[in-house]
């Protein structure tokens, strides 16, 4: 019997902004998606760029240490997409 691997689900830094500073109407169903990553029913991925826009967004709003947690949170959780030349042409 062949073996089933989770779906890898690519993950933008707005589905992680709406979860992480409570945004309506979308915190609902991004929280969800959130959860399928949690309960590893999907391989969830974030671009390299996300780390570094989710601070720079949410460090105006919920200050610079509390930003900095919630990267790191990210980080834990989501796995980094690498993306370089190869992939990028395979996508096309």
């Amino acid at each position: 019997m062949a073996e089933v691997r989770a779906m890898k689900v690519l993950f933008d830094a707005n589905i992680l902004l709406d979860i992480y500073l409570q945004r309506e109407p979308w915190v609902h169903e991004s929280q969800a998606a959130f959860q399928l990553v949690l309960d590893k029913k999907v391989e969830g991925y974030i671009s390299a760029i996300s780390p570094p826009t989710l601070y720079y967004v949410m460090r105006r709003t919920v200050g610079s240490t509390r930003a900095l947690e919630l990267v790191d949170l990210a980080l834990s959780v989501f796995s980094v997409a690498s993306v370089d030349y190869p992939v990028l042409v395979a996508a096309l």
